[in-house]
């Protein structure tokens, strides 16, 4: 089975999870893992490695490239091999792959995570004709 492991500074795993489960409802194999101010380096790295077995494929996703717990997440990656780690995905691209987590593969699922997350990541810029029209009623 194929789980996400949503990690990341402060509240950003639980952030991102609640987002997830407005948008879709709740995620048994969305796990998360906030990563505190009191929280050590060594805690960061064992509350991830609880959730971590043997018989199910991990795709650890971290908020930002070369902080704590993609440090962590890469240490245990090199220690197990059913660990794959994507920095900087978005609601978007976590969303995208959690609908699909037992369709692909665990490499897949990274792989389409970051695409996903760029594909979501874009400038909206708005053209403004710049005429001024009166709003007479709604919000």
């Amino acid at each position: 089975m194929n789980k996400i492991i949503i990690t990341g500074h402060g509240n950003f795993a639980s952030g991102i999870y609640s987002s997830l489960e407005l948008i879709s409802g709740p995620k048994e194999n969305v796990l998360v893992v906030d990563f505190l101010k009191e929280d050590s380096d060594d805690l960061l790295r064992e509350n991830i490695k609880q959730l971590i077995n043997d018989d199910d494929n991990y795709l650890v996703i971290c908020d930002l490239l070369g902080g704590s717990p993609y440090k962590q997440a890469a240490l245990l990656s090199c220690e197990h091999k059913n660990i794959r780690v994507v920095t900087g995905a978005n609601v978007g691209g976590i969303l995208d792959v959690s609908l699909k987590l037992n369709k692909l593969t665990i490499d897949e699922l990274a792989k389409r995570v970051v695409e996903a997350s760029l594909k979501n990541l874009q400038l909206v810029n708005l053209e403004n004709d710049n005429k001024q029209e009166e709003v007479t009623d709604g919000i």
